[in-house]
């Protein structure tokens, strides 16, 4: 997915998304970081939970 892929998945979410794998592989551009920037300059960032590696999320 591309950038704009996820913000638009994001925005039709009716849920809570989390981003895992982040950085998980060296081929995989996007960062947490820039992620979470890019969630803020398009006022999702309370949509999505981007775990840390070895962090988890529970519900």
């Amino acid at each position: 997915m591309n950038v704009d892929d996820i913000i638009k998945f994001v925005k039709n979410s009716h849920g809570l998304v989390i981003a895992n794998h982040m950085e998980a592989i060296n081929h995989c551009p996007l960062t947490r970081k820039k992620l979470k920037e890019i969630l803020i300059q398009n006022n999702l960032e309370e949509k999505v939970a981007i775990p840390e590696d070895v962090e988890s999320v529970y519900f």
